[in-house]
């Protein structure tokens, strides 16, 4: 590619003048006469108009990738961002029997199945807690539930990635 044109414009001395002939009949002849130039212009050619679009069709292309490299970055940020989910899980069976599990519906829909999900226990009653499961993992949903004996408990879900 060419280093940058300075384009001028063609400066002369008189450039709204012409000759006037007259050619009989009525009719005249007008012919420009611009007097002398001051200044000489840059010829619109094809080589220097096919170097200005070039030029632009690179711009197109670095802008729309761009475009796409910081929608990527976009998409990574709300990934890590992530989202909390405060569940209340309750149990009507007796130790060591359980009814817990329940279905947890995702706020953003996620593109894979391979978000993480980490809980943090923030209340319980009735009992010990145990270990907490996530099972059947869905774009919109994931299941929940504790194994020990508590009635209920209050977990809140960090549900990152998957995007």
């Amino acid at each position: 590619m060419k280093g940058l044109i300075n384009w001028k414009n063609e400066v002369v001395e008189h450039p709204d003048w012409f000759y006037l002939k007259d050619l009989g009949g009525g009719v005249v002849q007008l012919t420009p006469d611009p007097g002398e130039e001051i200044q000489a212009g840059v010829p619109q050619e094809e080589d220097n108009l096919n170097e200005m679009d070039k030029g632009a069709w690179e711009a197109l292309q670095a802008a729309k990738w761009n475009a796409l490299h910081i929608k990527y970055l976009q998409d990574k940020a709300d990934a890590l961002q992530g989202e909390v989910i405060r569940v209340t899980l309750t149990n009507t069976q007796k130790y060591p029997f359980n009814n817990s599990k329940k279905t947890v519906t995702l706020g953003t829909q996620r593109t894979y199945k391979n978000y993480t999900v980490l809980t943090e226990v923030i209340d319980s009653t009735g009992g010990g807690v145990g270990d907490i499961r996530i099972s059947d993992r869905l774009t919109n949903a994931f299941k929940l539930e504790y194994t020990g004996g508590a009635s209920s408990v209050v977990i809140d879900c960090y549900v990152q990635g998957g995007m």
